[in-house]
């Protein structure tokens, strides 16, 4: 007897929904606002963040397809106080809040999956936070990358490619320091052959080799 995978639940529920496009920099969800509803990521990264009193963004997620968010806000009533946008290209199921809470009541198995999700997350966040909070900025850097290799890394041949077109800007603001001493991070991890940058994407060449350097 086969059953349904969680992907395909979730595809077949979100699918009743509209589905919308943004172009990347569009903001899907306002700091203060509340939400339209339960955003379902079809295809592209959507972004949260906040932004600093000196008016600096400062990255604190990203979620990839198959993600439904803000969920705080639909569970717990948790006043959204984040910018969600859109990172890349992306494509969204807007459903209502009350259906997705019926639905996930209604299926153990997605609510499983989703704390599974939730703890996942929080040690990214977690690791994430301790990483940009001290340390010197090669570490800052380091151990942003290898995040962004654990949750968005795919193999190739000896190394990790992370496709997600991100600027130097980008990457900047997700590990917390400025443009500039990013870029200057980044050019040590390329000369040393750990780390290749081109176009927006991200090619870490020796996984092992960064991760020792984070712990050093």
């Amino acid at each position: 007897m086969s059953t349904i995978s969680i992907a395909d639940k979730l595809e077949k529920f979100f699918s009743l929904y509209p589905l919308q496009s943004f172009q990347k920099g569009d903001i899907l969800i306002h700091a203060g606002e509340s939400p339209a509803g339960i955003f379902y990521i079809k295809s592209g990264i959507v972004r949260n963040y906040w932004i600093s009193l000196e008016g600096n963004e400062v990255t604190l997620n990203m979620y990839k397809p198959q993600t439904f968010l803000p969920m705080s806000w639909a569970i717990a009533n948790v006043k959204n106080a984040h910018y969600y946008d859109a990172m890349t290209e992306v494509c969204i199921h807007l459903a209502p809040k009350i259906d997705v809470l019926q639905f996930i009541r209604n299926e153990p198995d997605i609510m499983y999956d989703l704390l599974r999700r939730i703890y996942i997350g929080m040690e990214g966040l977690w690791m994430h936070l301790e990483s940009i909070s001290s340390g010197t900025a090669a570490t800052k850097l380091m151990s942003s990358l290898v995040i962004l290799a654990k949750r968005f890394g795919k193999k190739e041949g000896e190394g990790i490619r992370i496709e997600l077109k991100m600027s130097e800007h980008d990457l900047a603001n997700y590990a917390g320091m400025s443009r500039e001493t990013a870029s200057r991070e980044l050019h040590k991890l390329k000369n040393e052959k750990i780390v290749n940058f081109e176009k927006g994407i991200i090619h870490i060449l020796d996984i092992e080799k960064l991760e020792q350097l984070v712990l050093q």
